[in-house]
């Protein structure tokens, strides 16, 4: 094991001085501005660290845009490259800086940035109201650390502990106070629990979310079926189900709607074309006992089960397998399809998405860590 030097020198948040940084010691700043003009991001920053004095004078250039002028995207890009050196420090896209690793930050546990307020990135899984009680919030910077923490020392090296913290399996029973939800459906149709289990494999972050969920019922029809919330592209919810089958009586009938009413319809029709509402459909009305199915536009492989239990009610599993991509990916469209953000806004649909079931098969070559304590 690292000795406590050698362990605060790598946490260290700035590279080493230049070793013949005294002769620019001597420069003018206005020189000095001069110089970083001419230079790539990369060098800017390393001039900064020959001097005090030169960080404060070239910092107030950069936040006057009189350097570089490069968008929020290209920065975090940057700062990203730069936390792959650092242990101690991850970035983050809400600010667009670099933060202290929190040893009390992890998914399920989730402090997101340390100096925001406004809640403006939204997590990787971030699901209705509904579900906000999971409690389970998956953002990049946990995503960042594992990789990292993979990469630099696996499962028994210096980062163990911490590695051990993002990659634990997380189970949530809903509470009875909480969680009866009419999109949720626990408690009023049946019982049921969540569970979150993250994984690396070849280097990329892959995360199965699982539901167990059994009916009170033996006869269970849409309406008492659990709502599923997949992925941000895949989910199925009765309520909705039951609000499309009223505007599909309003327009049977040549009822006028208003303008509310038709964008909510569209909404609802084109929800009713997802592969995974499709999919329910086909399971609740079919009685089949297994639909495996893929999301055309993103990483994602899904898997509903229903079958009986011993005592004749009926079980519904939903399974589902992410695959957050590569150490810094936050630009990559494989994590700009799971993620709403402050620099990317909007979804990206992904069309270049590996054949359906890999993500799945990805997960099962690899193996759940038993890391030890």
């Amino acid at each position: 094991m690292a000795s406590r030097p050698q362990l605060f020198s790598s946490l260290a948040s700035r590279p080493q001085q230049p070793r013949d940084a005294y002769f620019l010691r001597m420069l003018p700043s206005i020189m000095v501005v001069d110089i970083a003009m001419g230079l790539c991001r990369l060098d800017q920053y390393n001039l900064m660290q020959v001097s005090a004095a030169f960080r404060i004078c070239l910092e107030e250039e950069f936040n006057k845009r009189t350097l570089t002028k490069i968008s929020s995207e290209q920065q975090l890009e940057y700062l990203l490259a730069r936390a792959l050196t650092l242990p101690g420090h991850w970035a983050c896209e809400e600010c667009i800086d670099m933060h202290e690793v929190d040893l009390h930050d992890f998914p399920s546990h989730a402090k997101g940035c340390p100096i925001s307020f406004r809640g403006v990135v939204q997590d990787a899984l971030s699901p209705p109201s509904a579900y906000i009680s999971a409690k389970y919030n998956l953002k990049h910077h946990h995503i960042q650390l594992a990789l990292k923490y993979h990469r630099l020392s696996g499962p028994l090296g210096l980062y163990r502990n911490r590695l051990r913290r993002l990659l634990t399996k997380y189970i949530y029973i809903p509470d009875l106070r909480f969680a009866n939800y009419p999109n949720f459906r626990f408690h009023a149709f049946g019982v049921g629990k969540y569970s979150y289990e993250p994984r690396v494999s070849h280097g990329r972050f892959l995360l199965s979310t699982k539901l167990d969920f059994v009916a009170y019922g033996r006869n269970v029809s849409h309406d008492g079926t659990p709502g599923l919330f997949m992925c941000h592209h895949q989910e199925w919810f009765p309520s909705k189900l039951r609000a499309l089958r009223h505007f599909q009586m309003l327009v049977t009938l040549n009822s006028p709607l208003t303008y509310r009413q038709t964008t909510q319809y569209r909404y609802l029709r084109w929800l009713a074309s997802n592969v995974l509402w499709r999919a329910m459909a086909v399971l609740v009305s079919q009685k089949l006992a297994v639909l495996n199915v893929s999301c055309p536009f993103c990483p994602t492989d899904m898997r509903v089960t229903r079958s009986a239990t011993v005592d004749g009610k009926v079980h519904y599993q939903a399974i589902s397998w992410h695959d957050f991509g590569i150490e810094g990916t936050l630009p990559d469209p494989r994590w700009r399809t799971k993620h709403y953000g402050r620099v990317m806004t909007d979804l990206t649909c992904f069309r270049h998405n590996p054949p359906p079931g890999r993500v799945r098969q990805l997960w099962e070559e690899s193996q759940a860590w038993c890391l030890p304590a």
